[in-house]
């Protein structure tokens, strides 16, 4: 019947509608660009996002989360600098990014440097993510009083004098162990210190704390620093 065809085309139109490819691919996604100080691309950059429990569907404060509950996920930019990330469900997002040279500031390592951005349900948020030039920092260590060969590693850590972060550099193992590079702001003073878990004991069998020093360190404009560091 002519009128019964009629009456069955909103129907039809409305399962094409349904199964529109528009609709298919709608996501929450966060894409931009990982640059250096004077707007340059850093290809291959590695951007990390995280959003903590509290900020799904919401809006939250900066800094990255910690928690094992936190929602994260990580990509690679391309040659470009570009980097498009699928997140699964719209709020708050912390992003920040290491570049594929480690000669930029590491976002990730350093929490001033990172970012946040507002992602809305089925919408493309779009952040740039801006990465310093970094003083590196040679460390080497002289293990004068042998404290360290017990030690299966050690770690060295650079903590900025405003607290915004401590940068931990480790080795596989403390046997041979002659230098560690960590990469710190420009101009950014730290306090570099070794730790290393070490576990010895005196004629008594009372535990002995090795002394490790803790050094200032004035980062300066250089790209690298030398500085060495001596257990007693």
């Amino acid at each position: 019947m002519p009128y019964q065809r009629l009456s069955a085309l909103p129907v039809l139109i409305a399962v094409m509608h349904l199964w529109s490819p528009s609709l298919l691919v709608a996501a929450n996604k966060i894409t931009g660009r990982v640059l250096d100080e004077n707007s340059v691309p850093l290809p291959g950059a590695a951007v990390v996002w995280v959003q903590p429990p509290a900020a799904r569907g919401t809006r939250a404060s900066s800094g990255m989360p910690s928690g094992a509950t936190a929602v994260a996920g990580s990509v690679v930019a391309d040659e470009l600098g570009q980097y498009q990330a699928t997140v699964p469900t719209p709020g708050v997002y912390v992003l920040c990014g290491t570049d594929r040279d480690h000669k930029q500031v590491s976002s990730c390592e350093w929490r001033r440097y990172q970012v946040v951005v507002q992602v809305s349900q089925d919408a493309t948020s779009t952040q740039d993510i801006t990465l310093p030039k970094g003083v590196n920092l040679r460390v080497q260590i002289h293990d004068t009083a042998s404290v360290l060969m017990l030690a299966a590693r050690v770690t060295v850590l650079a903590v900025s004098s405003d607290g915004s972060f401590a940068h931990a550099r480790e080795s596989s193992t403390a046997i041979g162990l002659r230098e560690l590079i960590v990469t710190i702001p420009r101009g950014t003073d730290v306090r570099l210190s070794i730790d290393a878990p070490v576990v010895l004991t005196d004629a008594g069998g009372q535990v002995i704390t090795p002394r490790v020093p803790i050094l200032p360190v004035a980062a300066g404009t250089e790209t690298e620093a030398l500085i060495s560091v001596f257990t007693k």
